[in-house]
C-alpha cells in the first residue's frame, strides 16, 4: 500500500494476505493481513477457486493504482504471478474502530464499527448511500456497493448496532459496506434480525 501508485511499478506480495470478501465483478477481492488491507482486481490470472473468505494468498504480483482520490488502492495481479501459494480456512478477526477514528488509512481493512445507528427507516437498495451515526454525532456513509448481498431488499436495522464490514471510500471520505446480513449485530447482544 505504501508503494508508488503509478500503475506500472511492479510489486510482489511476499507475506500472506487473506480474502475478507470476494465479488465476481472484475474478480474483486479485499485482501487483509494483521496490519492493513488492500482492494484488488484480477484480469483472470488467479485460480477461480481462490475466492472464499478465509483463503490466504502469497506470491501474487501486480501494480498499484489510486482510485477515488486515494480512497482505494487497486492491486492488479497479472500473468507475472507465477509463484502463487494458497491456504484455506484462515480465521479473520475484524479490527474494532470507533466511527470518529475511521479514516482512509483504514481502506481495505475488515473492521467493526460499534454502537452506531442508521439515520431513518427504510430498506436497502443497490448502489445507494446510507448514513450511520454514533452517539457523538459523527457520521459515516454505508454503501450498498455489492448488488448480490443478501440484505438488499431487506429492512434497515433499527437501534444501536455494531457493523462489521470492509472499508472503502469516495473522494476524501471513508465508507463501509457489510458483506452479508451477518455483519449487522445488536450493540448489546446477538445478531440483528433483518426482515422484509
Amino acid at each position: 500500500r505504501a508503494g508508488v501508485a503509478d500503475g506500472s511499478t511492479r510489486y510482489k506480495l511476499t507475506g500472506e494476505a487473506v480474502i475478507a470478501f470476494y465479488d465476481s465483478y472484475n474478480k474483486r477481492r479485499y485482501l487483509v493481513d494483521a496490519t492493513a488491507g488492500i482492494y484488488s482486481e484480477d484480469p483472470g490470472n488467479l485460480p477461480d477457486s481462490v475466492k472464499n473468505i478465509g483463503d490466504g494468498i502469497t506470491g501474487i504480483e501486480g501494480t498499484l493504482s489510486l482510485v477515488n482520490n486515494g480512497a482505494l488502492l487497486r492491486f492488479n495481479p497479472d500473468a507475472g504471478s507465477t509463484d502463487i501459494s494458497v491456504t484455506t480456512g484462515n480465521e479473520l478477526t475484524p479490527e474494532t474502530i470507533n466511527l470518529a477514528d475511521l479514516s482512509l488509512d483504514d481502506t481495505g481493512k475488515l473492521v467493526t464499527i460499534p454502537n452506531v445507528s442508521f439515520q431513518g427507516p427504510g430498506g436497502f437498495s443497490t448502489g445507494q448511500n446510507y448514513t450511520v451515526e454514533d452517539g457523538e454525532g459523527n457520521t459515516l456513509t454505508f454503501r450498498t456497493d455489492y448488488y448480490d448481498a443478501d440484505y438488499i431488499g431487506e429492512t434497515i436495522p433499527e437501534g444501536k448496532i455494531n457493523i462489521t464490514g470492509m472499508v472503502g471510500g469516495y473522494g476524501s471520505d471513508p465508507q463501509i459496506f457489510a458483506r452479508s446480513s451477518a455483519d449487522f449485530e445488536e450493540a448489546t447482544s446477538g445478531p440483528v434480525t433483518v426482515t422484509t
